[in-house]
């Protein structure tokens, strides 16, 4: 009888241990698998959905407005689960499409703007990028027909645009590149037709193929101003601008770009001459 107890206590313990550690295992894969859930907060216009960021820090990841024209003010802290967290970024899509905001105000505690994240919105007029803001990610802006304005601070800390960032945005008319700024995304400015003058910083480096193209209101001597630090153009970067109409300095990268790309104009039209002629 001893025995047997014993023999059954033993068992007991084997299944004992191998449920603690099954749930042990769980634990760990629940851990691994876990996602930061998503929370509301209401506005005076609409509703922000948000996601856990670092620390005490939250991410924008949707907003749902009212049908009416509006402004969105992004706030700046959110309260939540007792707590008070820092809203530090506009995440991918976050204002996808929502054709009824005319205007959005950014808190200087954003430090990036995701891709995707005004696409679409047709209506946005204007836009105030922080000077913290240091990304911008692909097609960040892309067809916001009615925007006309964009402004970077004086301490703008961003370096770089996404590809098609403003790719579309055929009423931009008023934009100072930030004195940071390193590269210009493929695209970037594609089809912003009403754009008239081009200054780049002395900080560029880079600029991506079709950065300008079909930007028809570059169309007047001194409209594209580049530099002697300009070490990359990609192809059609400039293409809808009549080359002689491009300014670099003797001896730069840039010169030679823009006038290697002249020459192939030339070529181009000699040899369509000729088939023509024969």
């Amino acid at each position: 009888m001893k025995k047997l107890s014993a023999i059954i206590a033993t068992a007991i313990l084997i299944v004992s241990l191998a449920s603690c550690a099954s749930s042990q295992e769980g634990d760990l894969t629940s851990i691994n698998d876990y996602v930061a859930p998503d929370y509301t907060v209401k506005a005076e216009n609409g509703t922000f959905t948000f996601s856990e960021g670092l620390g005490d820090t939250a991410i924008i990841t949707d907003y749902s407005g009212v049908y009416t024209e509006h402004e969105v003010v992004i706030p700046e802290t959110i309260e939540f689960q007792g707590g008070v967290r820092t809203v530090v970024g506009i995440g991918d899509e976050a204002f996808y499409y929502c054709t009824s905001v005319t205007g959005v105000k950014i808190p200087d505690t954003v430090t990036s703007i995701g891709k995707n994240a005004f696409t679409g919105c047709n209506k946005l007029a204007s836009i105030n990028i922080p000077d913290a803001v240091t990304s911008i990610g692909n097609a960040a802006f892309q067809g916001c027909e009615k925007l006309q304005t964009v402004n970077f601070g004086s301490e703008s800390k961003l370096t770089a645009l996404g590809n098609y960032v403003f790719a579309g945005c055929t009423s931009l008319s008023n934009i100072t590149l930030p004195s940071k700024l390193e590269s210009i995304g493929d695209a970037g400015f594609w089809g912003c037709e009403s754009l008239a003058k081009v200054e780049m910083p002395e900080s560029v480096k880079t600029i991506g193929k079709m950065a300008y193209y079909f930007c028809t209101g570059l169309n007047t001597q001194d409209c594209i101003v580049l530099t002697a630090n300009i070490e990359e153009i990609g192809e059609f970067a400039f293409s809808s601008t009549r080359k002689e109409y491009i300014s670099a300095p003797e001896g730069s990268y840039a010169k030679e770009y823009v006038d290697a790309m002249i020459d192939k104009e030339e070529q181009t039209t000699e040899e369509e001459t000729s088939e023509i002629t024969e």
